[in-house]
């Protein structure tokens, strides 16, 4: 990779290849995006059990913090939102954020496992901040899956899924295709939705989500360009 595209603080597990960058300018924040191209993944075995994972930001939408730290989970380790609120109050959720990169038109992955039998988690893509971004949801509660679309801090279920069964405990494995305005979404393979969506900007940073009142752990997010 070369010295001027390196990032600080990235993962030693990252993975790059070969990637270009284009200028683009966000709608949303009236900034010049770096759109990668690369392929990553971040996964977390070899990372110091209680702390916080390198490469990643933590964003908070309100206090108190929650806190991602990487844990052990079997023979290897995971990253983890360990500090859910007891609390009623609506809107405290956070996000773990994957490097500093924009990505559009990926395959992204990852996988996920409740811990609570509230509250929901997932992958958060396409985010340009934190009042808008998209959201692919395990909500433990409803038992569902569900595809959510925040804008200006207001959130709309674009899409949920009710024929399948979510249980804590148990790894859920995430995917998502964006293309364009598209966004198909699938589990273990299994097709869950396809959405057209132009509400936000077709790029923006990947990454985890978990709101305050759920106990959830996360692994082996990774991107893959989608090619011509």
């Amino acid at each position: 990779m070369p010295p001027h595209l390196r990032r600080r603080g990235l993962h030693p597990l990252f993975i790059w290849n070969e990637a270009t960058f284009a200028g683009m300018v966000s709608p949303m924040l009236g900034l010049i995006l770096l759109v990668t191209s690369a392929s990553g993944l971040w996964s977390f075995d070899q990372e110091r059990a209680g702390h916080p994972p390198a490469g990643f930001e933590v964003v908070n939408m309100r206090p108190p913090d929650a806190r991602w730290v990487v844990e052990a989970d079997g023979d290897g380790k995971v990253l983890a939102q360990t500090k859910p609120t007891s609390d009623d109050e609506k809107g405290r959720h956070s996000f773990a954020l994957a490097g500093s990169d924009v990505y559009r038109d990926i395959v992204l992955r990852g996988r996920v496992k409740l811990a609570t039998e509230t509250g929901q988690a997932g992958l958060v893509f396409r985010y340009q901040n934190r009042d808008n971004h998209y959201l692919m949801l395990l909500d433990a509660k409803r038992r569902k899956i569900r595809l959510v679309r925040v804008v200006a801090g207001n959130r709309v279920a674009i899409h949920g899924e009710d024929d399948v069964e979510i249980e804590t405990g148990v790894w859920y494995l995430l995917k998502l295709r964006l293309e364009g305005p598209r966004i198909a979404g699938r589990m273990h393979g299994l097709r869950l939705f396809e959405a057209k969506d132009r509400s936000l900007p077709a790029e923006g940073r990947i990454g985890f989500y978990c709101d305050d009142h759920t106990r959830a752990d996360f692994d082996d997010l990774s991107v893959k360009p989608i090619g011509p």
